[in-house]
């Protein structure tokens, strides 16, 4: 198989990279600098001459936390579909990455199904844009896949990320802190790479039983405060702390569409359990 992966410096993609490093598979990445997906032209002129079996679109404009919304972020976003939407003929497949902020996180998303999306109008930039995008693709009849996660980790994540930030406190010394705890879905960043391998392997008439929107969701509920506690029982050292009592909204989605094709994952706790090993050895 023949992939591009757009985004090619951001988290998910170098995820993606180290999870097909050892594959048959045919890689290529494409930053910013390679190709702009805002402008047609440009990315016209890239796709000329070249034909893949699947593009994966992991560059995104906005939904980082602690970073200024900006309006342009919708129109970018938008922009950036659209244009891989008119190249179609030099790909088989498309697969976009949605986000729980689609279910707008001005309100709990817990549990929340694929088809509650047409029910939401996020406030929120970045979600909004989201949103809007899967209802293009529920819309549209080709291989467009919509791979919804809520919350990502894996080995590459950057020193404020909820997990590497725990395990960072506790080579310091300190406790891993919860500023409130909350019901949150966070999936494998490799097991990303799983169910694009099971989706590309599937037969024509398999994949028309399947949806094209799919929640990335594991089986098991877990609080924040549960998962930070299996890192510090795997590391044996420390116990979580929670600056602030109650629980907060939960963001959380529902697996049974994930769950109905069967792919063996790794999962959340053994997942957990790669990340620490790989961060012990750095």
């Amino acid at each position: 198989m023949k992939y591009l992966i757009t985004g090619a410096n951001g988290f998910l993609a170098r995820e993606l990279r180290d999870y097909w490093q050892e594959s048959k598979h045919q890689i290529e990445f494409a930053g910013r600098k390679e190709l702009d997906l805002t402008s047609y032209e440009n990315v016209k002129e890239f796709f000329s001459g070249k034909n893949y079996d699947a593009v994966i679109h992991t560059a995104v404009k906005g939904g980082r936390r602690n970073q200024e919304e900006k309006i342009s972020d919708i129109f970018d976003n938008l922009q950036m579909f659209e244009n891989l939407l008119k190249v179609e003929k030099h790909y088989k497949k498309l697969f976009n990455f949605g986000s729980g902020a689609e279910f707008d996180r001005r309100f709990p998303i817990e549990n929340a199904p694929e088809d509650k999306i047409i029910e939401s109008t996020p406030a929120d930039f970045y979600g909004l844009s989201k949103n809007l995008i899967t209802r293009k693709i529920l819309d549209i009849d080709n291989n467009v896949y919509n791979l919804r996660l809520f919350g990502c980790f894996g080995i590459h994540e950057e020193n404020q990320r909820l997990f590497k930030n725990s395990f960072n406190r506790l080579k310091s010394g300190l406790n891993p802190t919860v500023h409130q705890n909350k019901k949150m879905d966070y999936f494998f960043a490799q097991d990303v790479g799983k169910v694009i391998d099971h989706i590309m392997s599937m037969s024509e008439d398999s994949l028309k039983t399947i949806n094209k929107d799919i929640n990335l969701c594991y089986d098991n509920d877990y609080t924040l405060v549960e998962m930070l506690k299996l890192i510090t029982s795997i590391e044996q050292q420390g116990k979580v702390e929670i600056l602030r009592d109650g629980m907060s909204f939960p963001y959380t989605g529902s697996p049974n569409r994930l769950k109905s094709l069967n792919i063996k994952l790794t999962g959340l706790e053994e997942g957990l359990k790669i990340c620490l090993t790989k961060w012990n050895k750095s």
